[in-house]
């Protein structure tokens, strides 16, 4: 049954350091008190395995606390007994520090067979040093050619080289334009030598999904990335015409799904948990069923203070279609240049 769903959004504005770079996220349950943060520290030295409290300081740390020092040591916890959970790669974790660096390196060769820990370790070395992530799977690869699962993640990762990100959910690179056109030089190499199919279908996969969220998707007439994404499919046809998962029109798209799916982890709520015979739907499958999408109205506080971003809500929808239930998973927010009076006048949702 076709789904059409229709939600108002309504956006809590906390206090803005304007001038600053300022990265806010809304979290699905309310901010901790001075004491509730004091008396999950205290079970946590009685108990330091309690990955619950600790995912709700991390959470709190990230989004309203400036206690850096706290958060990382609830990161290099998580990266040294928990390396392969996918929260230890999550954005909660993401400390770009020397000592993060370290422990992921220690997490690699403690378990260098572990996939898990390899692509954790990828996905945080990538921001920072993409080489030596594409390093690390790409020794993985030569070890073992036919995990499809880390061949697939290096094509991924080859593919925002080539198109100028640095994570999946991101939009262009901040790196220099010179270290830019020489990650992209040697992606192309790299894919221009490899004969592993799955690293060619997983960069051929990733290019024209990725596309959309880059600077050249502004140019129509820019087909660049969807001619190297047929080139590489087609190499990787032909190099085993027999393998099951090209024979279908979106080869590795499960991997690349999964590529894509780092949110914050949320803590399992009464809220959040689904009813009893309800099927759970991805937003990428939802999305595909759409028959009506209305644009939300922008709120007048947020563009008065020039604020956009993602809100991601958990929507239980029932047998006739309406919304039973909308749970607020989290949002990002971002500070935009001020806008153009022209811009600002039409009062449309739209970034700006």
């Amino acid at each position: 049954m076709p789904t059409k769903v229709v939600l108002a959004l309504a956006l809590a504005l906390p206090h803005l350091l304007y001038g600053q770079s300022v990265e806010a996220r809304i979290s699905a349950e309310p901010p901790l008190s001075p004491d509730e943060v004091s008396q999950l520290e205290s079970q946590l030295i009685a108990n330091p395995a309690n990955k619950e409290s600790r995912l709700r300081l991390l959470r709190y740390y990230m989004a309203f606390g400036p206690r850096r020092a706290e958060r990382l040591n609830h990161v290099l916890y998580m990266v040294e007994n928990f390396p392969a959970d996918p929260v230890s790669s999550s954005p909660m974790t993401n400390v770009f520090v020397p000592a993060v660096h370290d422990a992921w390196n220690r997490a690699v060769t403690r378990t260098p067979e572990n996939a898990d820990v390899l692509l954790n370790a990828s996905r945080f070395l990538y921001h920072e040093h993409p080489e030596e992530a594409e390093q690390l799977l790409s020794r993985a690869v030569d070890r073992d050619p036919a995990n499809k699962r880390i061949a697939a993640n290096l094509g991924f990762l080859y593919a925002m080289d080539i198109l100028g990100m640095t994570s999946p959910d991101r939009g262009p690179a901040k790196r220099p334009a010179g270290e830019h056109e020489r990650l992209r030089e040697d992606a192309r190499i790299a894919l221009d030598r490899s004969r592993n199919v799955f690293v060619l279908a997983g960069a051929g996969m990733a290019l024209p999904n990725l596309f959309p969220r880059t600077e050249q998707a502004r140019n129509p007439n820019d087909r660049s990335a969807f001619e190297m994404a047929s080139a590489l499919m087609a190499r990787a046809r032909e190099l085993s015409p027999q393998e099951p998962e090209f024979q279908g029109p979106m080869p590795l798209i499960q991997e690349f799904q999964k590529f894509q799916q780092r949110e914050m982890p949320q803590l399992q709520s009464a809220s959040t948990v689904a009813p009893p015979g309800s099927i759970r739907v991805g937003s990428a499958v939802q999305a595909a069923k759409l028959v009506e999408k209305p644009e939300a109205i922008y709120p007048p506080q947020a563009r008065e203070a020039r604020i956009q971003g993602i809100v991601r809500f958990n929507v239980v929808i029932g047998p006739d279609g309406s919304v039973e239930n909308a749970t607020l998973l989290g949002a990002t927010r971002c500070l935009c240049p001020r806008p153009s009076k022209q811009s600002a006048d039409t009062g449309i949702s739209r970034p700006y």
